[in-house]
């Protein structure tokens, strides 16, 4: 692994080849990371153009087609429409008391019984313990502007599915429509010995996200499941892409009902470090969408001292 101080060098260099192609309406995202080939990743380092839907060449107009090399990079195109991973499918069986992170939460928002996702860790913020996951999963497509009037300080979350009497905590005014993250406060116990389930010891502090990192996540549809940060995006940088590590058990990466999980540095340490929050998978869940955690922690930190919690 090159050094960190080579990768941001590298990485601010990429962003400003990148420029050139951001008004393609074809494209989705543009990432510095690591060259796909026939699905595996790498150890290339490209420019990665995403698009909906990846045409032959023969199919393309000249002027669309992507040059193999742009300045000191290889190029990489993928498909990779990336889907929000709420609602659930299945119904997990059981509470889990006391409250741990990496298990199944639902909005009071939504009453039906297959929209749910994942309560990723929870910590403190000014003196009050706070639950973690994705903006979309307490209030789906709804605006911040709607969600201040009507759901901040009253929209109840509950644990599991069978909402009578498993009300856990209400939402905060602690949330960031564009990072897709949202605090909800806790009101019953929880497990302060370990923050998130199937992973052992108490949340430590975050890491600096990195390409090629190993990591893992627990989600409440898949459980725990291990990847490798394979990119991060030349147009925002808090977005990473996450692929599925190739020596890691199964073949899933991700699904319905894991929004809100909390992808942690898979180090063998005794004390999860958390990485990125996770938003969504591909259609082929080998690959999943993340916000840098260093991005939402610094985004909680400035809206708690504005709203002086």
């Amino acid at each position: 692994m090159i050094t960190l101080q080579e990768e941001r060098r590298l990485y601010r260099e990429a962003q400003l080849l990148a420029r050139q192609y951001r008004g393609r309406t074809d494209v989705t995202d543009i990432e510095f990371g690591l060259k796909h080939t026939a699905g595996n990743l790498t150890d290339v380092w490209a420019i990665r153009f995403k698009v909906n839907k990846k045409k032959p060449e023969s199919e393309l107009e000249k002027r669309d087609i992507f040059p193999k090399r742009i300045g000191p990079f290889m190029t990489d195109v993928l498909t990779a429409s990336a889907t929000r991973e709420t609602p659930g499918k299945t119904d997990p069986k059981m509470m889990i008391p006391p409250l741990m992170g990496g298990v199944q939460i639902q909005s009071g928002k939504y009453t039906e019984p297959d929209y749910w996702g994942t309560l990723g860790c929870f910590f403190p913020v000014k003196g009050k313990l706070m639950g973690l996951t994705n903006y979309h999963v307490l209030y789906g497509d709804n605006t911040s502007g709607f969600v201040e009037a009507n759901y901040a300080g009253r929209l109840a979350i509950f644990q599991p599915l069978t909402m009578t009497g498993n009300r856990i905590g209400t939402a905060s005014n602690l949330y960031d429509e564009k990072l897709d993250y949202a605090l909800f406060e806790l009101q019953i116990p929880t497990n302060a010995s370990q923050h998130i389930n199937l992973l052992p010891g108490q949340l430590g502090p975050s890491v600096y996200p990195r390409i090629n990192m190993k990591v893992c996540k627990s989600g409440a549809r898949t459980g725990l499941t291990f990847g490798v940060i394979d990119a991060r995006s030349c147009l925002n940088r808090s977005e990473l892409s996450i692929h599925i590590d190739a020596v890691a058990p199964g073949g899933i990466l991700s699904d319905y009902g894991d929004s809100g999980a909390i992808w942690v540095l898979n180090d063998g340490a005794d004390s999860p470090r958390p990485v990125a929050l996770h938003w969504g998978r591909g259609e082929t869940r080998q690959w999943a969408n993340a916000r840098s955690f260093a991005a939402i922690l610094t985004s909680i930190h400035i809206k708690a001292n504005h709203l002086q919690l």
